[in-house]
């Protein structure tokens, strides 16, 4: 459900000690734009926590962002026998970290196990779920929130006041079709192979074209986070300069230079990669043009790397 007024209010009477669990940051997104590296860079800093499972999905559990999570449904049974795709995620999860807690027993990774799986999803089990933190900065990181409406992003501001956010953008065409890859690459219908047409229907699937919809997406986060809990980078930074990128999240998060800490790893190698296989031309000139608007625009706002993804349009 989305985040409702009582529940706002219900969230700002709890105690002192509750509110301090809440993270200190969240990862809104993009999807396929190297969200999973910049959370493998975060873990690797010892002064972070963050959720042994990547992405909560609490702020947008609800139907409405067409990207359906069974904390949307408190029922145990369920989650353990419907056949609907987020509870075949929940069972997918709760199967991993059933053989984790076997293979490499924990009592602290048990009960957060525990506590994730069959907790009651609400703001203080959300809080709770950040507890094994302690002193460390916290946060989690879930490409859906990009998406959240505005009266969503303005309740995250009200509960979180001071609550950083990390955003990392991928050039559209790219971000599309690393998606459809990626979702073959798991297994699902094999998207990639589709006819023309219905290939062309996928790429332009409404929650795909809202994730790459970042003039949007910075319009509403903006509204109610200052600048200076703005972080933004672009997917093409990992490749290109992954150290100095990983030296400005620190920077930005009030960590210390990555050369202070020797687990560092700021390699260039993708993570979480889809597999290879190129774009149709004919598919790569029709998302080009869908997105060319866009892409200008904010080559004139904000410029950077949306000046050099216009270039690469060749128009």
């Amino acid at each position: 459900m989305p985040i409702s007024r009582q529940s706002l209010r219900n969230f700002l009477n709890m105690d002192a000690k509750t509110n301090k669990l809440l993270p200190d940051f969240l990862g809104i997104g993009a999807a396929r734009s190297g969200t999973t590296w910049i959370s493998k860079q975060l873990e690797s800093q010892p002064g972070i926590w963050i959720p042994r499972i990547k992405e909560l999905h609490y702020f947008s559990r609800s139907p409405k962002y067409l990207g359906p999570s069974h904390l949307d449904d408190p029922h145990i049974f369920r989650r353990l026998f419907a056949r609907d795709e987020q509870y075949t995620k929940y069972r997918y999860h709760l199967a991993r970290a059933i053989g984790s807690n076997i293979s490499r027993p924990s009592l602290e990774k048990l009960k957060w196990d525990y506590r994730y799986f069959f907790g009651k999803p609400d703001d203080e089990w959300y809080a709770s779920l950040f507890s094994p933190a302690g002193t460390k900065l916290k946060g989690e990181i879930t490409p859906q929130y990009a998406v959240l409406d505005r009266g969503d992003v303005k309740a995250i501001k009200e509960m979180m006041p001071q609550c950083k956010i990390i955003f990392i953008m991928r050039e559209p065409v790219d971000r599309t079709w690393s998606l459809l890859r990626y979702h073959q690459k798991r297994g699902r219908k094999r998207l990639t192979d589709l006819p023309f047409e219905a290939l062309k229907k996928e790429a332009l699937h409404p929650a795909k074209i809202a994730q790459s919809n970042y003039a949007q997406i910075l319009t509403t986060w903006r509204e109610f986070f200052d600048q200076d809990q703005l972080f933004l980078a672009a997917y093409d930074e990992i490749t290109e300069h992954p150290t100095q990128l990983t030296e400005r999240l620190c920077q930005f998060l009030g960590l210390p230079p990555v050369s202070n800490n020797p687990n560092q790893n700021t390699t260039e190698k993708k993570i979480n990669q889809s597999f290879d296989k190129e774009i149709p031309p004919k598919l790569h000139d029709i998302l080009v043009d869908f997105y060319y608007n866009d892409v200008k625009k904010l080559s004139e706002t904000e410029g950077g790397y949306f000046s050099r993804w216009l270039e690469r349009y060749n128009r």
